[in-house]
């Protein structure tokens, strides 16, 4: 893939994404749901995960081949494709994309139920299930990105993978103690 197709994809998605000023009440509704898929293509710490991951490329010249603006958009590319995979699986299988915050009490309890959230999502019913939405939108990502990124490999992704899991899963109990 090109330079330019990925800037036009990524440009594309963030521009056909309307910022709603109105939240639906029924966060499993069409409506609610794009509000939140658009809230988290246009989310400030997200761009600022992509932005660190692909400082860390930099850093570590990775690829090679590559300067700065490839490796800033093969990132932002691997985001917008992580978080439609997300959006669009959860949709289907109508379960939540938002964190639930825990009901619970203690340092240890409450840390290891947004770790958890990072590889849970819930029912209409507020039953918490294992997510393929969450599983499956880092994987099905980093494998697309292995298409674009010179030299990158099945073992690259599953890597990429995994680690998109590990720091959803940190940042989660950042965001329960911040509530």
């Amino acid at each position: 893939m090109t330079r330019g197709f990925l800037l036009g994809l990524t440009l594309a998605v963030l521009g056909a994404a309307p910022a709603y000023a109105q939240h639906a009440p029924d966060r499993f509704e069409p409506a609610a749901r794009l509000h939140d898929y658009t809230a988290s293509l246009t989310d400030v710490y997200s761009w600022a995960s992509v932005a660190g991951s692909t400082l860390i490329d930099q850093l570590r010249d990775d690829p090679e081949s590559w300067d700065f603006g490839d490796r800033a958009l093969s990132n932002a590319a691997r985001f917008v494709l992580e978080e439609s995979i997300f959006h669009g699986v959860a949709a289907l299988q109508d379960r939540s994309t938002w964190y639930y915050p825990c009901e619970c009490s203690g340092i240890p309890a409450r840390s290891a139920h947004a770790f958890a959230e990072a590889f849970t999502d819930h029912d209409r019913t507020g039953a918490a299930h294992v997510s393929v939405a969450r599983i499956a939108a880092p994987y099905s990502a980093a494998l697309a990105e292995t298409v674009w990124r010179p030299d990158a490999s099945v073992g690259d992704a599953l890597l990429a993978g995994s680690t998109s899991l590990v720091f959803t899963g940190l940042f989660n109990i950042v965001r329960e103690f911040m509530r």
